[in-house]
């Protein structure tokens, strides 16, 4: 991987490691994160005129996808910033479940106005379920 790309890949898991702080610390669900992000990517630049992230995002069959966030998240895994444990639910035990929390508070490579902006953008959507942000 480039270093630009090591660099962008690092601001990505940091933004994450925020919004997972936003949201109490953990997450049920990596859609959701994903969702987040575009959500305050779309936000920032009707506002801004340009993407907050620069991730590259793709349709997906649940709404956008981007394998920076899988790389951002494995970034803040092989760095022991976040864990994910996996489970079976009982009503449907041939699907996973996985829990995104964060192992400590960081520092998060983000100004103190980004952090504001991450808020803003995404105060109305933290508290919303999965189902009701792919409405």
């Amino acid at each position: 991987m480039k270093m630009a790309d090591q660099t962008k890949i690092k601001r990505v898991a940091y933004i994450i490691a925020y919004v997972l702080t936003l949201l109490g610390g953990k997450e049920y669900s990596k859609t959701k994160i994903v969702k987040l992000l575009y959500l305050l990517d779309i936000g920032y630049a009707r506002y801004k005129g340009k993407s907050f992230t620069n991730i590259n995002f793709t349709s997906y069959y649940y709404g956008p996808y981007s394998s920076e966030i899988e790389d951002a998240i494995d970034y803040l895994i092989k760095n022991k910033k976040l864990t994910v444990t996996r489970s079976r639910s009982g009503y449907q035990s041939h699907k996973n479940y996985y829990t995104f929390e964060l192992n400590s508070t960081l520092n998060y490579w983000l100004t103190n106005e980004e952090k504001y902006e991450i808020h803003c953008y995404l105060k109305d959507y933290l508290s919303l379920s999965l189902n009701e942000l792919l409405r």
